[in-house]
């Protein structure tokens, strides 16, 4: 199925696009029946404005196989299978199809040497948000593993946030006054004379 995020982009309705990332059922890594995401959608169209609003809201390539392939090594904690793929070109922010990536599986599994090697190589993002709203952050805080402080600190260290933290950081009075005033200017609200006539 396509959503309205992957028709959204299709078309280069940005205004569309960020009012859809607001809303917290909206899932910025999903896939068509196709393999296509909403990433994919707006790369194709070259409208660099949408994928960076997506890739900030936590979007990263759907590469079912080199995701999977990266979250395998990241769970069974195998550095060197990460070097190799990394050194083959992949994207260590490449996602399986639940939009996972190796580090969502080195922090849920408790592997701090894994979570500090991706982090360190400055190639993964560190905001990719999972099909259940969930960034790496938040698999850290959840996981109640021995090592949870140790981990969420690290990601919180590099720049990580919660969905939650994302969702509020969307919400913001600048932003929000932002879209009123392009909203407006696009369909000026209806004042009671213009309603009564």
């Amino acid at each position: 199925f396509r959503s309205a995020l992957h028709i959204a982009c299709a078309n280069g309705y940005q205004a569309m696009v960020k009012y859809l990332l607001r809303q917290k059922a909206t899932t910025v890594n999903c896939v068509d029946r196709f393999g296509i995401s909403p990433l994919d959608e707006a790369s194709k169209r070259k409208n660099a404005m949408i994928v960076e609003l997506l890739k900030k809201h936590g979007a990263t390539p759907m590469t079912s196989s080199s995701g999977f392939s990266l979250c395998t090594a990241a769970a069974s904690n195998n550095q060197d299978k990460l070097e190799e793929l990394q050194m083959s070109g992949v994207d260590l922010s490449a996602a399986d199809y639940d939009g996972r990536t190796a580090l969502h599986l080195a922090v849920t599994e408790g592997h701090t040497a894994i979570v500090r090697w991706l982090l360190d190589s400055g190639d993964v993002s560190v905001n990719v948000v999972d099909r259940l709203h969930h960034t790496p952050l938040d698999d850290a805080l959840n996981s109640g593993g021995k090592n949870q402080t140790e981990l969420a600190d690290a990601i919180r260290a590099a720049g990580g946030s919660t969905w939650g933290e994302m969702c509020e950081a969307g919400w913001s009075p600048e932003v929000q006054e932002a879209i009123s005033t392009r909203a407006n200017a696009i369909a000026p609200p209806k004042t009671l004379n213009s309603v009564n006539g």
